[in-house]
């Protein structure tokens, strides 16, 4: 038997391990957790029909954890949203099926392919844009199957898809328009069913581990770069070989398989719904709902990079705590060249009901006179003072914000039409790092003429502008409209 400390995850993030395949490597043996990460039973009032086999995904653009299929169950789509399960309610197809599903981030839609639909193993490939499902066909698909994974290749704007109980150890992707091979060298992670991959977005790497070559449990993990296959499993350390999943812990779901798991990116939660007792029991479908870990509460929010002499420093953030209870939230504030931090507390402007999918509104207001002419650079942290979760931001060990004092004006740019915009569409002034969405502020620019750059789509159907130049004017925001043409 091997055990896992889940407060100890340096290994795993040395191996390329995500939050979401960490939570997934817990479900596979028993597990010693610190008391403040301990997975917690969550108690919906409407709760969807037992299920194994099931797929969730979540869609980051929504919020939502995406629910759908598995045996036992419905072709009913359901979504949870940080507290409660809802039935959508979309009539007839795709019918219920064992497939696999990814969120498209680029698309802004969640895709399905394949899966056994109880009578055969399908070819279908199925898209939902947070409304409806709409299937397609292709002249070129990749072999029906079950038991395959999927995970969307976020910096190369692909879904990529391997193994299944199938004869095809090739590498398959899926750009919106058509399916094709990526990779079929001979160092491909090899014919396997059961196993899971995920996209680690720090690193730009698919990750997979495990699943079954239908003689043994495999226990190595590889990696996807975007152009081969790497063997990255440790010589020692690495966790048993495993097929589905399955617990047996104190504090934890009870001992199950083939559950159905997603990385919650908006409320730093992986979510868990069902799976099967392996028994014949009236309780074999299991209905219950959980998440891990009792994380921090998220904080979100656009730096402020620079000010106009004599001013305050204006923050606002949003901050989610799904618990219910009281947060405490604070600026952590020095002038360049300082050591220590002085601290404001920031105070709400608008809240929440706990559980709610949109944030609360933190503000701040620091007077001028607290920082030096030379700027100012700042923090954000919070901490849970009632609840099990105790973080606090101490000063050390980050980059802070810097915020320049003097002649400065900022940009608010537009993009057009809407499905550009849903399709990846972005921005950003020449020289900064981060692509910004329309209706974006960019601040603190220097006056004088600023280069404006935009953001290639990799659905090839849109062509971004031209970069142009723009005016920046001190102490004035120029708005700017720009469009992306379709082909």
């Amino acid at each position: 038997m091997v055990w896992l400390r889940a407060g100890n995850h340096n290994l795993y993030r040395a191996m390329g391990v995500t939050p979401l395949l960490v939570a997934m490597l817990l479900l596979s043996a028993a597990v010693t957790l610190p008391a403040q990460e301990r997975w917690e039973e969550r108690s919906p009032q409407f709760v969807p029909v037992g299920r194994d086999d099931h797929m969730m995904a979540f869609d980051s653009d929504r919020g939502l954890v995406v629910m759908f299929g598995g045996d036992h169950a419905g072709s009913a789509t359901w979504v949870w949203n940080g507290t409660d399960w809802k039935d959508l309610g979309i009539p007839g197809p795709p019918l219920t099926r064992e497939a696999a599903m990814a969120y498209d981030s680029v698309r802004k839609v969640v895709v399905m392919f394949g899966g056994y639909d109880f009578f055969a193993d399908s070819s279908a490939t199925w898209e939902f844009d947070g409304e409806a499902w709409k299937g397609y066909t292709f002249e070129t698909v990749p072999e029906g199957r079950n038991d395959h994974a999927m995970a969307f290749d976020a910096e190369r704007g692909v879904m990529i898809m391997f193994g299944g109980e199938v004869s095809d150890d090739n590498t398959w992707a899926y750009d919106g328009e058509k399916w094709y091979i990526v990779n079929q060298e001979d160092n491909s992670p090899g014919t396997r069913n059961g196993h899971s991959m995920v996209y680690d977005s720090d690193r730009k790497v698919i990750v997979l581990f495990g699943g079954s070559d239908g003689n043994e449990f495999l226990d190595d993990t590889w990696e996807w770069d975007g152009e081969v296959w790497r063997d990255v499993t440790p010589e020692e350390g690495n966790p048993p070989g495993m097929r589905a999943f399955a617990m047996d812990t104190t504090v934890a779901p009870s001992r199950r398989h083939e559950c159905a798991a997603a990385y919650d990116s908006w409320r730093n939660r992986t979510v868990l719904f069902g799976g099967s007792s392996g028994s014949l029991e009236d309780d074999r479908y299991k209905d219950d709902t959980w998440w891990y870990p009792n994380n921090p509460p998220a904080i979100t929010h656009d730096p402020v990079l620079g000010i106009f002499p004599a001013e305050p420093l204006k923050i606002s953030a949003d901050l989610i705590d799904y618990d219910g209870d009281d947060i405490d939230a604070f600026v952590f504030y020095r002038s360049p060249g300082e050591t220590d931090y002085l601290s404001a507390k920031l105070e709400p402007e608008s809240l929440a009901s706990a559980g709610a999918s949109a944030p609360a509104v933190y503000t701040v207001s620091i007077p001028a006179d607290n920082f030096s002419a030379d700027g100012v650079e700042y923090y954000i942290g919070a901490r849970d003072p009632e609840g099990s979760r105790r973080w606090e931001y101490d000063g050390s060990g980050e980059t802070p914000h810097k915020v320049t004092i003097g002649e400065t004006g900022s940009i608010r740019l537009f993009i057009k039409p809407e499905n550009a915009r849903k399709a990846g569409a972005r921005w950003r002034p020449k020289g900064t790092r981060e692509w910004l969405r329309s209706g974006a502020v960019a601040r603190g620019l220097k006056p004088g003429m600023l280069e404006i750059q935009f953001k290639t789509i990799r659905v090839q159907v849109w062509k971004k502008p031209e970069d142009f130049f723009v005016e920046i004017i001190n102490g004035r925001r120029i708005v700017e409209t720009a469009f992306y043409i379709k082909r």
